[in-house]
């Protein structure tokens, strides 16, 4: 059957509202949040530092084509640390990867067993990238890194600038130093960013800022922050409000609890309809008559199996259920489903049979038998194909069948 529309009549007032919220905190409660501003620093590579990058980069490809073990060069030079720290060693790859800078990428599957890489650029620097073995689409990988990072004269300039923003704004607690320092610099002053409590901040997935979360829930409103460094910069930042953790004033939520609260009303209501409509419809036997005297559709499904009801009934697993568990011609009392609440009567039902399963049991199992040894085999041969070392004889072959037949002639 049909579920009742209940009209939307429903009145709430804000002491109903509070009193809801109070009983499920747990659904209101937010973490605190910090309104920030700040300025920076930043720490970005100029032409310079690039060239002086490229040539590091060579020095180093040149040390090991001349003969020196990639493993302490890599030791010695990348920067990234996790490789570094085993030799430049990045294990296995498959070359349709994507989680890797696609410059890279292109780079590897371009690249055979034991050779080495030309300079590779991506947005972290200059790879020398090696491949020591390789099996089907997967190579094992060595790789080192070098940063195009802001060095010599351009570092020593940054960080006199970022010595002056230290002196002339960190941990001041007059929030106008912000502006006036950013006025005085040339620098300009961030929009206001969210500091979640908890939360790792940063200003992009790839340029995070440590430890403001900390610092921002342990400050007082219009304090600055000490210098903080980070990859893209130096920063001092400016804590312009905070809101607790907790569960927020009625006023900001209130949209929210009211659309529950009226939800709730309506089901109930909906409940004592559809429990009232069930006494009503007790013992009588012609459901669509009954039903059209109260103004309900009563709708026909079926037949449907369990794994695969009807479109209207497909997001309601208990009245599916309900159904199968009915005897014929057995009606059941109200249920409450997703979309509202049901009454259903089983019309009629045909049980599994499982004598056609049964008849092709062993030609399935056959089936199945063979394609997981198929499967095998063909793993068991792409094994064999990596580790496999090929030697064309062909021409070896040839020369002594021409031999052979020369000598024939004679």
């Amino acid at each position: 059957m049909s579920p009742l529309a209940i009209p939307d009549t429903t009145t709430i007032s804000d002491a109903e509202l509070s009193a809801y919220v109070k009983k499920h905190p747990d659904d209101y409660k937010r973490p605190g949040v910090a309104y920030v501003r700040f300025i920076v620093i930043p720490r970005v590579a100029d032409a310079a530092d690039s060239a002086a990058a490229r040539a590091r980069v060579a020095r180093v490809r040149s040390e090991l084509v001349s003969g020196a073990k990639f493993e302490d060069v890599a030791r010695r030079e990348s920067s990234d640390s996790a490789s570094g720290q085993r030799g430049g060693d990045r294990g296995w790859i498959r070359r349709s990867e994507t989680g890797y800078p696609e410059p890279f990428m292109r780079a590897l599957r371009a690249l055979k067993p034991g050779q080495l890489s030309t300079p590779v650029a991506s947005q972290f620097g200059y790879h020398l990238i090696r491949i020591d073995q390789a099996k089907g689409d997967s190579v094992k990988v060595r790789h080192i890194l070098i940063p195009v990072a802001v060095q010599g004269e351009h570092l020593d300039h940054v960080e006199a600038r970022a010595d002056t923003l230290e002196r002339l704004t960190a941990e001041r607690s007059d929030p106008a130093v912000l502006d006036t320092t950013a006025r005085r610099m040339g620098i300009p002053l961030s929009p206001q960013y969210q500091v979640i409590e908890g939360e790792r901040f940063g200003l992009g997935p790839n340029v995070p800022v440590p430890d403001v979360s900390v610092w921002a829930f342990e400050s007082p409103v219009g304090e600055t922050s000490p210098v903080i460094e980070a990859p893209s910069g130096y920063y001092v930042f400016r804590l312009d409000s905070v809101t607790p953790s907790g569960v927020p004033p009625l006023a900001q939520i209130k949209t929210q609890v009211s659309a529950t609260v009226r939800l709730e009303k309506q089901k109930a209501l909906g409940h004592r309809r559809a429990d009232s409509l069930a006494a009503l419809l007790h013992g009588v036997p012609d459901l669509p008559s009954a039903a059209a005297a109260h103004g309900l559709q009563v709708e026909r499904f079926g037949p449907f199996t369990r794994l695969r009801p009807p479109s209207y009934l497909a997001v309601e697993p208990v009245v599916v259920g309900a159904a199968f568990g009915l005897k014929v011609g057995e009606r059941s009392g109200v249920i409450q489903g997703e979309k509202g609440h049901f009454i259903i009567e089983s019309l009629g039902r045909k049980l599994a049979d499982s004598s056609a399963w049964l008849a092709q049991r062993e030609t399935q199992r056959t089936q199945l038998r063979q394609a997981v040894q198929q499967a095998r085999i063909q793993q068991y041969m792409e094994g064999v194909r990596a580790r496999a070392k090929v030697v064309d004889r062909r021409k070896d072959l040839f020369k002594s069948r021409a031999s052979a037949d020369a000598a024939a002639t004679f």
